[in-house]
């Protein structure tokens, strides 16, 4: 099956950067390739402690750092949305 789907904004999340050093290196081969960047989500040892214990990533704690990251991924881009309307 096709699918069609339009595709309007695109950037990129930089995911699972377990120091501030890949951090940046992430960030400047972006910034050098010219890809917008929207969020980073950080290594977290819940995700691995979760996942070695077969538990749903639904259950993380609103307190993990890579829960943290994402609500804020997710509130530019819903922020930016509702500026395009």
């Amino acid at each position: 099956h096709e699918i069609k789907a339009e595709v309007g904004d695109m950037g990129l999340v930089l995911n699972r950067l377990h120091n501030e050093a890949m951090t940046e290196a992430a960030l400047a081969e972006a910034k050098k390739r010219e890809l917008p960047v929207v969020g980073v989500i950080p290594a977290d040892d819940t995700i691995v402690e979760f996942d070695l214990a077969d538990r749903s990533l639904l259950e993380l704690p609103d307190d993990s750092r890579a829960v943290k990251a994402a609500d804020k991924i997710l509130d530019r881009i819903t922020d930016k949305m509702a500026l395009a309307k």
